[in-house]
């Protein structure tokens, strides 16, 4: 189902939720009472992003969501980066937005060149992982990357979620270490149809 406004508190605080053990997302941004104030904030901006271009998919209840960009809409603009800056700082705190900057330049520098769909991000409430939610967002988000006759292509910030994306058809491209025990697995489905 696809996400409308009224509901984007809802959408962020799933997955603010879903979130919680990420070891990128706990590397990145700043630890201590305003992490999850800066994760809300992450999250709100790129709902409203992905919105923009009816990519946002959120389960029944809004219990999760998944973020697609089509062909071409991935990157973030630098015009963006410059007007988000004040808001990014105050998400990451001045010790990690170098931190934080670095780690977007790098996932940019390694993503595919070919057109393709992209999930920037999918997450299911942690009580309610495991139970079939974020597969009923993938394949909903699939039918447009099958519908295209394109590929996709993510990268996935935890081990444990490696095995669902390869029962969708994704397999993994190259691992990126942002630090000890930190890494992200660069994912990549083939075009289907």
């Amino acid at each position: 189902m696809r996400a409308w406004r009224e509901r984007q508190d809802a959408i962020v605080a799933a997955l603010v939720d879903a979130y919680e053990e990420d070891p990128v997302m706990n590397w990145a941004f700043r630890a201590g009472e305003k992490r999850h104030a800066g994760w809300a904030a992450y999250f709100r901006l790129n709902v409203e992003r992905y919105a923009r271009f009816d990519g946002v998919f959120v389960a029944e209840g809004d219990l999760g969501a998944a973020l697609w960009a089509p062909p071409g809409r991935y990157r973030v603009g630098w015009r963006d980066e410059l007007r988000h800056l004040p808001e990014v700082l105050r998400m990451l705190g001045v010790g990690r937005l170098r931190r934080g900057l670095a780690l977007m330049r790098r996932l940019q520098a390694h993503h595919p060149q070919e057109p393709h769909w992209y999930l920037n991000m999918m997450g299911v409430r942690r009580q309610l992982q495991g139970r079939g939610i974020g597969g009923a967002l993938m394949r909903a988000g699939l039918t447009l990357v099958d519908a295209d006759r394109l590929g996709a292509y993510l990268e996935s910030s935890h081990e444990r979620n490696l095995p669902l994306y390869r029962r969708h058809g994704f397999e993994i491209q190259g691992e990126l270490e942002l630090a000890p025990g930190v890494r992200i697995w660069r994912m990549w489905r083939a075009a289907r149809g």
